[in-house]
């Protein structure tokens, strides 16, 4: 009985993925993407108002960048976690 098992295991062919499916699924993952970027422009815009309309005071936008993980889009050396060495 085991010896069915074995043959079968053997017998069986490495399938890849179709290249098709592939195009599909980058595809889908690069419209999800552009999704996500909307969504975080959407954000940056309303952070932009709130700060305008002096909704929110400059401290608490700089939380809510860094609640979307964005600070690094506004100036990425002014905002770095760790200093940078200069020589």
């Amino acid at each position: 009985m085991t010896q069915i098992y074995e043959q079968a295991d053997a017998c069986k062919i490495e399938k890849q993925p179709h290249p098709e499916s592939i195009r599909e699924f980058v595809t889908v993952a690069v419209r999800s993407a552009r999704v996500r970027v909307q969504l975080l422009q959407c954000e940056l815009d309303e952070i932009g108002v709130a700060l305008k309309h002096k909704m929110v005071t400059p401290e608490i936008a700089v939380g809510w960048l860094h609640d979307l993980d964005a600070l690094r889009f506004v100036n990425p050396d002014v905002w770095r976690e760790t200093p940078a060495v200069s020589a």
